[in-house]
């Protein structure tokens, strides 16, 4: 997989390989789980994650001797202000180089013809995992980060990637998946994307679908998947298939006799959360998120009694910790078990990430507190369903077809894309009420 630029040996540096030296990674005893992220980088490739204090001068540093630089967490998790992400991405277009989130680099995708661009990182993740099982490849991947289509930022390496895209040879279609994006950044990527001589399919959550010449808009991730497979040759959107796993479930007996159930999402992505909520709104459910532009505080969403979609790592632990949702997954366990105890009839909505840089056994950690919130919801008399999609493919260190497997076991409904994850949960919470 080339993120950009090709290399096959890793370099880390030496201040990476202390413990003491990563203070916002993870506690020690998880570190096993951080040091598998590097297997998948390139040679001339810096992995940062430290406070901004740190980061910023170290990563301007590392620019300048000719590497790229990979910036861990989020802008809460780093503290990296808007100013300094710009300044950086400046010097990496003076140097030729890039500042990229990790999601790039999580999977080992097979190589191909489709390059991929995108502020929304795990959509990325969970977009590449669809493709590399549908048998699409890919060329290059550009993670640039949720704010790099800011208004101060402007999209700086969005553009960048977009045109280097452009050029390669290598390239002959390209997928761009985008969280909200102001008004202003808006125009100024339909100007550009009117003048790429390459097909694109683009998604933002909530847009609807819409076909403008070689530029193709998605309304959803699942939408923005199929779409691409259909430049390649391998779907038809005019035939759609209903999802067997819905169907199935609305034919069976009525498991919330007792009214309408809430819909409780518990994400570790962002972008997987956007989505979810875009889906359960368009399906007339009235739904809350820490991911809208009131940003609604992680623990007031945890004590509603509606419907409301959580971005786990939008925010710190109690304490000022840093929180990592794909390799830490207490929070999730934590809130699975409080949310099946608390409400007396809940579908719990989430996502499991596989892959380089996530937790190395997802599936048992979380099997274990599902059958803990089911004895609890048993014993309270309340009724609770979990519905999930697993983000990975086989080759991921962790297992897919193992992984799968437990979570099923545990009575888990499993969907392939969290579109459908969201569309099954909002089916069940309307036929409940």
């Amino acid at each position: 997989m080339e993120q950009g630029h090709a290399g096959l040996r890793v370099r880390v540096d030496p201040v990476f390989r202390s413990p003491a030296a990563m203070p916002t990674i993870v506690q020690k005893r998880r570190l096993h789980a951080c040091r598998i992220l590097p297997l998948r980088l390139p040679a001339d490739t810096t992995v940062i994650g430290m406070p901004a204090r740190f980061a910023t001068p170290f990563a301007k540093q590392q620019l300048r001797r000719g590497q790229n630089v990979v910036l861990l967490g989020s802008d809460v998790n780093l503290d990296v202000s808007e100013a300094s992400e710009r300044a950086l991405k400046e010097i990496a277009a003076l140097e030729n180089r890039w500042v990229f989130t990790p999601h790039g680099f999580a999977h080992a995708f097979r190589r191909g013809k489709l390059g991929i661009v995108g502020t929304a990182g795990t959509a990325i993740q969970h977009a590449g995992c669809l493709l590399h099982r549908r048998g699409i490849g890919m060329s290059r991947i550009y993670s640039v980060g949720s704010r790099d289509l800011s208004n101060n930022i402007q999209g700086l390496e969005t553009f960048r990637a977009l045109r280097c895209l452009n050029e390669d040879s290598t390239t002959e279609a390209i997928l761009l998946l985008l969280k909200r994006l102001p008004v202003r950044q808006e125009e100024r990527l339909i100007k550009l994307l009117r003048i790429i001589e390459k097909p694109v399919v683009a998604y933002v959550p909530g847009r609807g679908n819409a076909a403008l010449g070689r530029l193709n808009w998605a309304a959803t991730l699942e939408d923005a998947v199929d779409l691409t497979e259909t430049l390649f040759g391998r779907c038809d959107m005019a035939a759609p298939v209903p999802s067997k796993t819905r169907e199935h479930l609305l034919r069976k007996s009525n498991p919330f006799s007792d009214g309408e159930p809430s819909v409780r999402g518990l994400f570790s992505g962002g972008s997987c959360c956007d989505e979810a909520v875009a889906v359960l709104r368009g399906m007339g459910l009235f739904v809350q998120s820490n991911t809208d532009p009131s940003k609604k505080p992680m623990r007031d969403l945890c004590e509603i009694f509606g419907h409301a979609c959580i971005d786990l790592g939008a925010g710190l632990r109690p304490g000022g910790k840093p929180h990592y949702p794909m390799i830490d997954l207490r929070l999730k366990t934590e809130l699975l078990v409080e949310t099946s105890a608390k409400l007396r009839s809940v579908i719990i909505l989430f996502d499991v990430f596989l892959g380089y840089g996530s937790h190395p056994r997802p599936a048992e950690e979380l099997a274990v507190a599902i059958r803990k919130a089911q004895r609890i919801a048993g014993r309270l008399r309340h009724s609770v369903l979990f519905v999930a999609t697993i983000i990975g493919i086989e080759s991921d260190p962790q297992g897919l077809k193992g992984q799968t497997a437990l979570l099923k076991k545990a009575g888990v409904i499993l969907t392939e894309t969290i579109t459908e994850a969201a569309r099954t949960a909002g089916h069940l919470a309307k036929r409940g009420s």
